[in-house]
Formats: C-alpha cells, sequence, structure tokens
C-alpha cells in the first residue's frame, strides 16, 4: 500500500477522533422556581374575625437557592397593606408550606403571593376574599332549608287587603329561632308590613311559619322571612307577592346569594422561574468536549498504523 494512502488514512482518523469529542453530551441543571397551587382552609370563625390558613406549593429545581415567599394583605376597597409576611422557602421540592393569617370580616382583600430573590420578583399568585362577614361560628349556624311559601287572601276591605303567608321550612337540628316577616313594597322599596316571631324548629320534619299581615291592595311585594339566631341575621328566605292587576314582577328576577368567595389570578412571571416541568428536558444540555478523549483517540489511532507498517516490513 502507498505510503502517501497510510498518512492521509492517519490523518483522517486523528480528525474523526477529535471532532467527535465534541458531541459527546454533558448535562448542566437550570435553575427554575414558581408557585404550583395555594389552598385555603378556614381554621377558626367568631365574631369579628376569621382565621383562615393558605397551604403554598412549589414547584423548583434542586439547585435554586435564597429564595423567599413575601404574602402581603390588602384592603381590597382601598388597596392599603394591612399585613405583610417575609418568610424563606424551605429547599424541599413539593413542600407546603403552611401560613397563617386573621381577616377582620369588615371588608374585603386582596392577598397577594410573591416569590423574590435579590430584589426580582420570580412568580406570582393573587386571591381576592370577599364576604367574609357571611361566615358565622358554629354555635350560631342553622342547617334549615326553605322549601316554598303559600299566600291565601283572607279579607279585602276598601283599599286593604288581609293575607295569610305559610312558610314551609326543613331543618337537621332542633333550634329556637326568631323570625322576622318583612313585607316590602316593591317598586319604592319601602316597608309596609314588620313582625317578629320565635319559633321553636324540630328536626326531621316539614315546620310551618305562619303570619298573617294586612298591606294596601293592588300592589306588588317582595314578602322576606328572616331568620335571627342570637342576635345575628343567618338566613332570608324571598318571595314575590303579585297584587297588582297590570303590573306583574317578572318571573326570574331573584336577590343574588352573598357568599365567602375566593378568587384566584395567576401573575406573569419570569420566563426562567416557569420551565415546564412537566417536559422531557428538565435541563439544559450543553456540548462540550471532554477531557483528553481526543488525544487517547489520537494515540490510539497512530499505535495502529505503527504496528501495521512493522508487519508490513516483515
Amino acid at each position: 500500500m502507498d505510503i502517501k494512502i497510510v498518512i492521509v488514512s492517519v490523518l483522517l482518523i486523528i480528525i474523526i477522533a477529535i471532532s467527535s469529542a465534541f458531541f459527546i453530551p454533558t448535562i448542566e441543571p437550570i435553575e427554575y422556581i414558581h408557585i404550583d397551587s395555594v389552598d385555603t382552609k378556614i381554621d377558626n370563625i367568631n365574631e369579628s374575625h376569621v382565621d383562615l390558613i393558605f397551604f403554598t406549593e412549589f414547584i423548583r429545581s434542586d439547585i435554586v437557592q435564597n429564595t423567599n415567599l413575601s404574602i402581603r394583605v390588602f384592603d381590597l376597597k382601598r388597596d392599603l397593606l394591612m399585613n405583610y409576611k417575609y418568610l424563606e422557602i424551605p429547599k424541599e421540592n413539593g413542600y407546603k408550606m403552611k401560613i397563617n393569617f386573621s381577616f377582620e370580616k369588615i371588608m374585603d382583600y386582596r392577598v397577594l403571593f410573591e416569590i423574590e430573590r435579590e430584589g426580582d420578583t420570580l412568580s406570582t399568585r393573587s386571591f381576592n376574599l370577599k364576604h367574609l362577614d357571611t361566615l358565622i361560628p358554629d354555635e350560631r349556624r342553622l342547617d334549615i332549608s326553605f322549601r316554598g311559601v303559600d299566600f291565601k287572601i283572607m279579607d279585602v276591605e276598601e283599599n286593604d287587603i288581609e293575607i295569610m303567608s305559610r312558610f314551609f321550612i326543613e331543618s337537621k337540628n332542633d333550634y329556637e329561632v326568631d323570625f322576622r316577616l318583612n313585607v316590602i313594597h316593591f317598586e319604592s322599596n319601602i316597608m309596609a308590613y314588620e313582625k317578629w316571631k320565635e319559633t321553636i324548629i324540630l328536626k326531621n320534619a316539614t315546620n310551618m311559619i305562619e303570619y298573617e299581615f294586612t298591606v294596601p291592595n293592588n300592589y306588588n311585594y317582595l314578602v322576606k322571612l328572616e331568620a335571627w339566631r342570637d342576635g345575628a341575621l343567618i338566613h332570608i328566605f324571598k318571595s314575590h307577592l303579585n297584587l297588582d292587576p297590570v303590573r306583574k314582577i317578572p318571573e326570574g328576577i331573584v336577590e343574588k346569594e352573598i357568599v365567602f368567595e375566593v378568587e384566584e389570578f395567576i401573575g406573569v412571571e419570569e420566563e426562567w422561574a416557569i420551565r415546564p416541568v412537566t417536559a422531557p428536558d428538565m435541563h439544559h444540555v450543553e456540548y462540550v468536549e471532554t477531557p483528553g478523549f481526543s488525544l487517547i483517540m489520537g494515540l490510539i489511532s497512530i499505535g495502529g498504523v505503527l504496528y501495521w507498517l512493522k508487519k508490513k516490513k516483515n
């Protein structure tokens, strides 16, 4: 074989050996962290305050460090800072932080969660807490349900009409309840009649609460039966009474029930902090030369050629 061909072959082998070293990947982990979930739990309710627990979970890489959680509570209406906590985030992935806050029931709130590091905001979650005043202590709770109401005309005298109303209520427990009947003129929202009645509600039975009232005839009324306990309004049952021969209260007009609400908002996060952790590419991959690999391959190639030349001479 021509010696030039041998030399060219040796050079090609060395070049291939050196070049291949650049295509051996090494994995370098990257940093990422974001708030995965925030669960809200009611811990305690009294007359003036509600104690809430926020269970906050994070998804993070193992190498991210020096991160803290900032929790700020604002008056939703006036946007004033009411409370503040600054906590170090544990290094364990999937760890849930238990964060306690107490809220006055007289206002609505915005609660802002932010992951911070060295002055930068990496991830945010925000919640609006509304109608905390609808949460009542257990000792004032009434597990009763409204099953319907009947109206019966008892008498008509000139411009007045006498009505008998029967409200049907079911309960899971025995209660002593103060009921207030409130009859409101629908168009003007003026109260036309009011009466209080103390009643014992029996469990596992349909209880009938009966009232008789006299109001001006030929008008429409909103009839409310309020359930009070220990001086606090617990439930309101509502019905329409149409007595106007021309104008009627449209069907389907109801007042929206006000209940405790938690409205969640997810903020914009830094790009590096929200890598898709469910994707297979969980790390950054760089192709770098493995130290010593090209030298070893070159020596092996040269040794192989010398062995071949020596064997050819023999």
